[in-house]
């Protein structure tokens, strides 16, 4: 019992950490974006490279990617409704974790029936 405490209480720990890192690195973007500090394009590409590196971490992390592929979809919708997400950022910050989380779903699937 001890040991789910502390992995509750770790992994409590790493959502808080992801969540307040991502809301300071959104809020910094948008404000260098908004001030004309950060041309467009150069916030498109960081922004992919930002999707990118976390696909690959949801990849690698088979017993939590979904849960925080879901968690990423659900914080990506409402950066979007207070205005920390234009249509462009919310398209790709949806779509690329929805296919990640549907290749995650059919290769538990495919694994399951193989089994």
């Amino acid at each position: 019992m001890k040991r789910k405490i502390k992995k509750f209480r770790f992994g409590l720990k790493q959502i808080i950490g992801e969540v307040a890192t991502g809301l300071l690195t959104t809020v910094i973007l948008t404000l260098l974006s908004n001030q004309g500090w950060l041309p467009d394009k150069v916030l498109l590409v960081i922004n992919i490279i930002l999707i990118i590196g976390n696909i690959l971490l949801i990849r690698q992390m088979w017993s939590w990617g979904v849960f925080y592929t879901v968690g990423w979809l659900i914080g990506s919708f409402l950066f979007f409704k207070i205005g920390l997400f234009n249509t462009w950022q919310i398209i790709l910050y949806l779509a690329l974790p929805i296919f990640a989380l549907i290749m995650r779903v059919a290769t538990s699937v495919k694994r399951s029936i193989a089994r």
